[in-house]
């Protein structure tokens, strides 16, 4: 026994030393539940509305093939509330109508009597807890839920009973109107205590593994994951879902890298339906999985094709949370593979995040805006190296720098001269001159796909960064009704 409570407690300390802090807490008020009520309702309904009932032998009266229908029609029936004292959302449905089929058979020495019985009615109480669990599915957490607690009740007075016995002996007639009454109705009450739960159960978990996403493939070689760190949590007015938020390369594979910092669950004053709180931890995974390996991708600028890469080799990219603004360092080459010549920049940005309202199959995008940009480095690659051994003209390089911005006064310059590589000047230069170019700085749009758990659009959003952390407030639809 002493053995048996060792292994139990270090059991428990080492799953407190595995489970991790969220890198993200999604927060989710009773609107989203109301939504996700009225969406499941009735295909929820056609599942668990259907119950066969054992046999029953009562003396010489037996019921066979007893079923039991459950219906209701409106959404808006069913009440669902937090109760935080045992992490569960509880479930109370009103007005749902009850309709049992059976049939009888009456035997006693000589006499055999036979035929079906109906009762119907309403539920005078429906309803259970659904506890708010975890589990893991391969290396990961997701939710798993606990149905417990049924509550069914019918009211004895209020039950309707089509029962002819024709040919019957009237004790006979009574005995088998009281045990439908009576004895049915207490086992068809027992019955849906056992079997809904179980259902609700099988049901919902299988949806959960079959349908939450584990991981997401937000950019080329970019997956964020979305697994659970620990359980749902129920608070009194909202539901609190701690996300493990980890960058890591697709082509790697997760890896949980360091522990997150504590970040706030809840702010009051958010009016949305789901609010999203960012800790550091999110924003230094994606800089360590940008840092992975080589990326690159295309963008027009003033009408010419270019290729944007992030280089590793060129030094590592560092991303954090500033009040009002998402801050970014890093390394990258800027080429117009048409000219074979560009720049090897380093660069600190200031970005901030436009979050677009879903459309087709998107959840929302996400498009990063440059707010500022200094440089800290600036070299020129051509073909053959620098602009002074390369050969290209002055006017070549007057060209670049100076169309589409005559505003600045360089292109009536006759005495413009190559600026040189990594000089002081140059970089003061463009640092003046990068503010008129930055509505022209185009970075990839990130679309966040809608999940079939939940198919939801954003209609409206706010975006606040903070130094310790970041929150994202949403407004949704529902679609797929």
């Amino acid at each position: 026994m002493v053995k048996k409570l060792i292994f139990i407690c270090i059991l428990l300390l080492l799953s407190l030393v595995v489970a991790h802090k969220p890198g993200l807490v999604a927060v989710v008020k009773k609107g989203i539940v109301d939504k996700v009520r009225d969406k499941y309702f009735t295909s929820l309904f056609d599942q668990l509305g259907h119950q066969s009932i054992p046999d029953i032998k009562s003396g010489d009266l037996k019921l066979t093939k007893i079923t039991a229908e459950l219906s209701n029609d409106s959404p808006n029936n069913l009440q669902a509330s937090f109760k935080e004292d045992i992490n569960a959302i509880n479930i109370d449905l009103k007005n749902t109508h009850i309709d049992v089929k059976v049939n009888w058979r009456y035997h006693k020495s000589i006499l055999t009597l036979k035929g079906s019985a109906r009762i119907r009615g309403t539920l005078s109480d429906l309803g259970m807890n659904i506890v708010m669990q975890d589990t893991k599915d391969g290396d990961f957490t997701i939710p798993h839920i606990n149905a417990k607690d049924m509550r069914v009740s019918i009211s004895k007075n209020k039950i309707k009973l089509d029962f002819h016995c024709k040919g019957c002996p009237k004790p006979v007639e009574s005995l088998i109107s009281k045990a439908l009454k009576g004895k049915l109705v207490d086992e068809v009450q027992s019955q849906i205590k056992k079997q809904v739960p179980k259902q609700a159960n099988s049901i919902g978990n299988s949806v959960i593994k079959k349908t939450y996403p584990k991981t997401l493939n937000l950019y080329d070689n970019i997956s964020l994951a979305t697994a659970l760190t620990s359980s749902i949590v129920v608070k009194s007015d909202h539901l609190e879902v701690p996300i493990d938020a980890t960058f890591f390369p697709k082509s790697q594979g997760y890896n949980h890298s360091s522990e997150p910092i504590d970040i706030p669950h809840y702010n009051k004053d958010d009016p949305g339906e789901i609010m999203l709180f960012f800790s550091p931890y999110l924003a230094q995974t994606l800089a360590k999985t940008i840092d992975t390996e080589k990326l690159v991708y295309d963008f027009p600028l003033f009408e010419i094709q270019h290729q944007l890469s992030i280089d590793p080799e060129a030094g590592p990219t560092v991303i954090s949370f500033e009040d009002g603004d998402l801050i970014a360092k890093g390394n990258a080459k800027i080429m117009a593979p048409v000219y074979g010549v560009g720049v090897s920049i380093g660069v600190t940005l200031k970005l901030d995040m436009n979050i677009l309202n879903g459309e087709g199959d998107n959840m929302l995008s996400v498009i990063p805006k440059v707010k500022g940009l200094e440089l800290e480095k600036f070299d020129f690659i051509t073909p053959k190296g620098s602009p002074s051994d390369s050969g290209i003209p002055a006017s070549f390089i007057k060209s670049l720098l100076t169309s589409h911005v005559g505003l600045v006064g360089l292109s009536n310059n006759s005495n413009f001269e190559t600026p040189r590589i990594d000089s002081k000047e140059l970089l003061a230069y463009l640092n003046k001159l990068i503010p008129m170019f930055l509505d022209q700085l185009v970075l990839p749009t990130v679309e966040i796909p809608q999940q079939d758990i939940l198919p939801l659009q954003v209609t409206n959003s706010e975006l606040d960064f903070h130094k310790g952390y970041s929150e994202l407030g949403l407004l949704f639809k529902f679609t797929g009704y």
